[in-house]
C-alpha cells in the first residue's frame, strides 16, 4: 500500500488519467493517485468521497488537474512533516499565473493561527498540503469558496493542528480563472465574513469547554 494517497477532482472533459507529467516526474514516488468525478457536486465534495474511499494511507494530498507540481514538491513535503512532528501538515507557496505572464506568488506565510482565525484573519494556505490522514476532519461542501480555509481553521481550533511550513520555493504553479469563483470578487468577500463568523462560533464553544461550562463536542468532522 503506497504511503499517501493523492485525490484529484475530475470535472467534465478532465482527463480521466490523474497521474499527470508532473507528478510522475516527482522524487517521492510512495503515493497513489486517485481521479474522482465531481458528478456535478464540485470540487469539496470529491475530495471528501476521494478520502472516504481510498485505501486508509498515512498521508492524504488533495490535488488539482491543472496544477503542475515542481520535482521535489511532495519530498519536501513528506520531510517537512518527519522534521515537525507537531504538525499536522505541511504547505507552502505557490506561483499563480495571470494574463500576459504576470505572476503571483501565494502562501508565503509560516504558520501563524492568528492570521488564520481571528476577526482580520484570511486565506493564505492552498487546498494541496499534506496531510497526516487521521487529523483530516473533511471539507464542507456547502462552501462555494474558501474551503480550505475553513478546514485549517477547524482544525486549528478544534485540534491545534499546526502546518509545517515549506517556504523555501514554489511547491507547484497553477492558472488563475477570471471566470471561475475566484475571480467573483462581491462572492469572495460575503463568504470570507461567513467563515470569520464560523470561526469565531467554535472559538467561542471551546472557551466554554475549557472553562467547564460545556461538555465537550465531538470533532466537527464534516461529511463524516
Amino acid at each position: 500500500m503506497a504511503e499517501t494517497a493523492i485525490i484529484i477532482p475530475l470535472r467534465d472533459g478532465d482527463s480521466p488519467d490523474p497521474a499527470d507529467e508532473t507528478l510522475r516526474r516527482q522524487t517521492y514516488q510512495d503515493f497513489a493517485a486517485c481521479g474522482i468525478p465531481d458528478e456535478g457536486h464540485g470540487a469539496p465534495w470529491a475530495r471528501n468521497r476521494g478520502a472516504d474511499g481510498v485505501a486508509a494511507t498515512p498521508f492524504i494530498l488533495f490535488s488539482d488537474a491543472d496544477l503542475r507540481w515542481e520535482p521535489d514538491a511532495l519530498v519536501r513535503m513528506r520531510m517537512a512533516l518527519d522534521e515537525h512532528p507537531e504538525c499536522d501538515y505541511a504547505y507552502g507557496p505557490w506561483i499563480l499565473e495571470g494574463g500576459r505572464g504576470a505572476e503571483f506568488v501565494g502562501g508565503q506565510i509560516p504558520f501563524d493561527p492568528e492570521a488564520l482565525c481571528s476577526l482580520h484573519g484570511y486565506s493564505y494556505i492552498h487546498t494541496s498540503s499534506l496531510i497526516r490522514r487521521e487529523k483530516f476532519l473533511g471539507f464542507d461542501d456547502t462552501l462555494t469558496v474558501f474551503q480550505d480555509w475553513e478546514l485549517w481553521g477547524r482544525m486549528w481550533i478544534w485540534q491545534g493542528s499546526r502546518g509545517a511550513y515549506c517556504g523555501d520555493a514554489p511547491l507547484f504553479r497553477t492558472k488563475f480563472d477570471p471566470h471561475g469563483i475566484s475571480g467573483a470578487t462581491p462572492m469572495r468577500a460575503e463568504k470570507r465574513m461567513q467563515v470569520l463568523a464560523r470561526f469565531q462560533s467554535l472559538l467561542a464553544v471551546k472557551d466554554l469547554e475549557r472553562r467547564g461550562l460545556l461538555a465537550p463536542r465531538k470533532r466537527p468532522v464534516m461529511n463524516a
